[in-house]
């Protein structure tokens, strides 16, 4: 999940959760950031990086954008 847009992690979120069967659990594994500051940067560096090497917002690049725990909690209720 620390791949994603907050958008695109919504519309997963939206995804498994209506994929859960009744009292079904969802369990994330994934690692986030203590603070927003963190988190903030990640993200503002992969569009840097993005534009220097001209990669398109379709286009495969592997960088890690973790979030908050607050803001995957409300992304995931959000969805």
């Amino acid at each position: 999940m620390h791949h994603f847009s907050h958008e695109q992690k919504i519309q997963l979120y939206s995804r498994i959760y209506s994929a859960l069967k009744p009292g079904g659990k969802y369990i994330e594994c994934d690692y986030m950031v203590i603070e927003q500051k963190d988190e903030d940067y990640n993200f503002k560096e992969s569009v840097r990086i993005r534009n220097e090497q001209n990669i398109t917002d379709g286009g495969f690049y592997h960088y890690d954008t973790p979030c908050t725990i607050e803001n995957q909690l409300k992304m995931l209720l959000s969805g």
